[in-house]
């Protein structure tokens, strides 16, 4: 580490527009020249309902701007992958984008946002926000947010809301902001399937999300648009939930059918060799496994 960052200082006095990409974590006893770029990588956005962590990474930035005299770029994470690549949950978080956005900004000159999915539409809300916010810092992101709805659905906006603002609080609370204190310190613990589907997009969000529809279509009644621009976000976002869960249930279901319950029988009825020629067997009814898919 030494020798490259000896390397940097050397270079950095006769290279000014390009200098090679290094990840740098602690380097308080070297002096950055004021031609080198420094990026700091940190989650971002989806930190925002967790405020342990989202303290420790803005005290990172902090310290570098400190460091340097400068402002940093910033690398940040909203990708839907590795463990968050969960099909059927949207990451539409546009407050948490200009939350943090807007926090940022009297450190950093820009960033770079890491934000792939396994469905792109999911970041569609993300986006606008980031890139209004990109353009123009003080965009009043509440007063956007409205207009997109009421562009979108109309009478139906104030419904509409209702999902969106779940989404949000689901996944910043109980995706990515599932905090767990780990051997190896505080966590971000993405839950499994069954906590999925089971217990956090269940029965009841399912059932409440039908409702904010069934409610919106009555509400943009008589306006063609509006109406189907809601059946749009109800088959490509809700409608992924929907097919995604029923697939999750489905399964569950043949699992389920796979138990089978055995009688009790008095010890010593049987001898564990292989054989079956005790009367217990000849009283016993056969069951048949059968393959799943």
């Amino acid at each position: 580490l030494g020798n490259k960052v000896n390397f940097y200082e050397n270079t950095s006095d006769l290279v000014f527009p390009t200098i090679p990409e290094k990840i740098w974590e602690t380097l308080d006893e070297v002096e950055i020249p004021d031609n080198v770029l420094v990026q700091v990588c940190v989650t971002g956005p989806w930190l925002e309902r967790n405020p342990r962590q989202r303290a420790e990474m803005d005290a990172l930035v902090k310290s570098w701007t400190e460091k340097l005299g400068r402002k940093i770029w910033l690398w940040n994470y909203m990708n839907k992958s590795g463990s968050k690549r969960i099909p059927g949950a949207p990451c539409n978080t546009p407050r948490a984008v200009a939350s943090y956005f807007k926090r940022m900004a009297k450190y950093t000159t820009g960033a770079y946002l890491t934000s792939d999915s396994e469905y792109a539409f999911y970041q569609c809300l993300n986006y606008q926000v980031w890139s209004k916010i990109a353009w123009r810092l003080d965009t009043d992101v509440e007063a956007l947010l409205a207009e997109h709805l009421r562009l979108m659905f109309g009478d139906a906006a104030g419904t509409m809301a209702k999902y969106y603002d779940e989404l949000e609080e689901i996944w910043l609370l109980k995706i990515v902001g599932n905090a767990q204190d780990t051997p190896l310190g505080p966590r971000n613990v993405i839950p499994d399937r069954a906590d999925i589907w089971d217990r956090i997009y269940d029965d009841a969000y399912m059932a409440r999300s039908e409702a904010i529809f069934a409610k919106a279509r009555k509400d943009a009644r008589g306006d063609e648009g509006s109406l189907a621009r809601i059946e749009f976000i109800y088959d490509r976002m809700f409608g992924e939930t929907k097919r995604v869960r029923e697939g999750y249930v489905a399964k569950r279901r043949e699992r389920d059918g796979l138990v089978h319950g055995t009688p009790r029988i008095k010890a010593g009825s049987i001898r564990l060799d292989g054989t079956l020629d005790e009367p217990v067997w000849q009283r016993a009814k056969p069951v048949q496994l059968t393959a799943i898919g």
